[in-house]
Parts: structure tokens; C-alpha cells; sequence
């Protein structure tokens, strides 16, 4: 594992793309308010690029909830954005947010809904799997999510609420053909797990970003990884590099994981 110098760039409610030496090329999303934010983008099993948005209450305009799954063509149309249907969490409706976001089988992208412990799919032509995958755990809080070395099942970071001992933060998995979970308690529990992707030893790597166990008061970021069947390793990182919860992790050409810190 290599790390490299971190690098930020901020585009409020837009996506945007650039090549060098040229000016970027702005998309601006449906709504135009600031009550939301995109999260994250990828590219999707139909060649668009798929983005989550996360956002309180209803857009203005239409009356449709702002938190939805959306997509820009390739081609420079407009985005297009599916909302997210309302969730039932003990007997009361509850709206989904969405953070997030990756391609899973059969085309389908599969997003994760911390502030309703869920996980849900869609389609590419914006049908949404009903119900979606509602707190598999007590405080569940699913936050990004990626497709196996299987590809079958989906796995994702959650940070539990460690708080009130209900759920430690863990990494899990879903089976994409019944839905069923699997999570697997991370040893510390101060862990915040972050970001999530399959390296190049098929394994699940991902972020972590929390505090030592001990005393919950001194950061430990580390990188962790976990077999299919549930083994957990993590690396601590030296004292002179940060994580946070925007840390990214990718696999590199070379074989190895490429990550930000600071």
C-alpha cells in the first residue's frame, strides 16, 4: 500500500468533468436549491454515470423527495433522477437517503441509506427494488457499498451506533439473489469504516478511520481488509497520516491499493 498527497476539489450541487488544459464541463442537477448535496458517482453497467443525492424534505417544484438515484448521459443530455420511495420503519413512513453507490449484477446499482439503516437497488430505467433492505440490524447505518469478486454479492461499511451498545460498526454482505445479510463485527469498536473496494487479492479493503479502542480519544486511522468468509486484518497507519470520511481507496495498476491522507 502506497499512499499520495490529498487533493480536494469542491463543485457545490454540480458534477463536472475535465481534461487537461481544457475548462471543466459543469452539470448542474434537477434541483436547484441548497438543501441537497450529489455524494457520489461511478459508472454504471448501461456506460452513464450514476450518482447519488442526498437532501431533506421535497423539492419545491415537483413535490418529489430530493434524496434519489440519477444519471448522466454520456451523450450531454440533462441528468436524469429517480426518487427514492418511502421506507415503513415501525408502523411510520420514513424517506431514505442515499450515499453510497455502485453497479451490481443483472444492471442494477445497488446505494446505501444510513439515516434508514438501508440498502436498496435500481434499475437503469429507475425501478426501485420494493421493499428495500430495511435495518438488517438495530442502528444500522450502511454507508458505501461495492460489488464482490463473486459478483453476486454486494459488500458495504457500516458504522453502527456503538453509542448505546445497540450495533458495532461493521462490514457486511448481501446476497443480491434473496437479500440476505451478513455482517461481521469489526474488532475495534471505535472503527469508523469508510470506504470499501475489492483489491486485487479478491478480498473486501476498505477505510477506517476511528479512534484507538482503549480510550476512543486518539485517532487511528488504518486501512483493513476482509476475506469473503469473514477474516479481518487491519494496518495502522503512522501517526503523521489522517483519514477521514471522504478518504477514497482504489486498486492501482501496479497491484497495489492507492489511498489520500494528509
Amino acid at each position: 500500500m502506497r499512499s499520495y498527497f490529498k487533493a480536494r476539489l469542491l463543485y457545490p450541487f454540480f458534477f463536472g468533468t475535465a481534461l487537461f488544459a481544457q475548462t471543466p464541463t459543469e452539470y448542474s442537477l434537477a434541483v436547484a436549491t441548497n438543501t441537497y448535496q450529489p455524494v457520489a458517482v461511478i459508472k454504471g453497467p448501461d456506460g452513464n454515470l450514476w450518482y447519488t443525492k442526498q437532501g431533506a424534505g421535497s423539492d419545491p417544484v415537483t413535490g418529489n423527495p430530493i434524496a434519489s438515484i440519477g444519471y448522466i448521459p454520456t451523450s450531454g443530455a440533462p441528468p436524469v433522477e429517480f426518487a427514492i420511495p418511502s421506507i415503513t420503519i415501525a408502523g411510520a413512513a420514513s424517506q431514505p437517503t442515499a450515499q453510497g453507490i455502485a453497479a451490481g449484477p443483472n444492471s442494477t446499482l445497488w446505494f446505501t441509506s444510513p439515516v434508514t439503516g438501508s440498502i436498496g437497488s435500481v434499475t437503469t430505467g429507475g425501478s426501485f427494488n420494493t421493499p428495500l433492505v430495511t435495518q438488517y440490524a438495530p442502528y444500522s447505518q450502511p454507508q458505501w457499498i461495492v460489488l464482490g469478486p463473486d459478483n453476486q454479492h454486494m459488500w458495504f461499511t457500516d458504522l453502527g451506533y456503538i453509542s448505546f451498545g445497540a450495533y458495532p460498526p461493521s462490514i457486511g454482505s448481501i446476497d443480491t439473489a434473496t437479500n440476505q445479510v451478513v455482517t461481521f463485527a469489526l474488532p475495534n469498536p471505535n472503527s469508523l469504516p469508510g470506504v470499501i473496494t475489492v483489491g486485487p487479492d479478491n478480498a473486501l479493503w476498505f477505510i477506517d478511520y476511528g479512534t484507538d479502542a482503549a480510550t476512543g480519544m486518539t485517532p487511528q486511522p488504518s486501512i483493513g481488509t476482509i476475506t469473503t468468509s469473514g477474516a479481518i486484518k487491519e494496518y495502522q497507519l503512522t501517526t503523521s497520516h489522517t483519514l477521514g470520511a471522504q478518504s477514497f481507496l482504489s486498486a492501482g495498476p501496479d497491484g497495489a491499493l492507492w489511498f489520500p491522507t494528509s
